[in-house]
């Protein structure tokens, strides 16, 4: 575990981190049809939730296949 630790400041930030402009989110506020579209749309299963704020007013983490869409099961 400590060389896994100690390893990490031998990477670059962007080895680890996700750039804030390219998180896909959810806006929990948006209808139906466009979350579905969404979430066609991305090859991701995990999603922050978000309200109108954007990543700044997230509200938790939603799994793609749970908000029903078809085809994300």
């Amino acid at each position: 575990m400590v060389r896994g630790v100690l390893s990490l400041a031998d990477r670059s930030v962007l080895s680890i981190m996700t750039p804030r402009a390219d998180v896909d989110w959810i806006d929990i506020s948006q209808d139906k049809s466009a979350l579905y579209r969404q979430l066609q749309a991305q090859p991701h299963g995990l999603f922050p939730v978000c309200d109108r704020g954007g990543l700044d007013a997230v509200i938790g983490v939603g799994r793609a296949g749970l908000f029903g869409a078809p085809g994300t099961t």
